[in-house]
């Protein structure tokens, strides 16, 4: 797998990621671009292999953005994202997007116990 990094200087709060994997060619080696989305944090458009699994782009995005893998949730139009689903399957076209949820800490009162909260989203 290579991975190259393209950064839009036309919209400096999107970052461009193409994930190229070298595949059997099965008849359907087309190409998407999707963005990946998180509160907080830049933007993130892939274009990727229709047929890949999704967990290499997951686990691409980690990385790019520094968030731990294990602590993220991906959803895609509100269904979670399994780490062998492939774009292909999702039916995913150019453009659409996925969003990041991160498990959370705190939110308590800040009274009392020092355990954290943690909220599973």
């Amino acid at each position: 797998m290579t991975c190259t990094l393209y950064l839009s200087f036309g919209i400096p709060s999107t970052v461009f990621l193409n994930i190229d994997e070298k595949m059997e060619d099965d008849g359907d080696s087309s190409h998407v671009t999707i963005k990946i989305q998180r509160e907080g944090v830049r933007d993130v458009c892939l274009r990727i292999k229709r047929n890949i699994a999704l967990e290499r782009v997951m686990m691409a995005y980690c990385e790019r953005v520094n968030l731990e893998y294990e602590g993220a949730r991906f959803t895609y139009i509100g269904e979670r994202i399994k780490a062998e689903q492939t774009a292909k399957e999702l039916d995913m076209e150019d453009d659409d997007v996925v969003d990041v949820w991160s498990d959370q800490s705190g939110g308590g009162d800040g009274g009392g116990d020092d355990k954290c909260n943690v909220f599973y989203l």
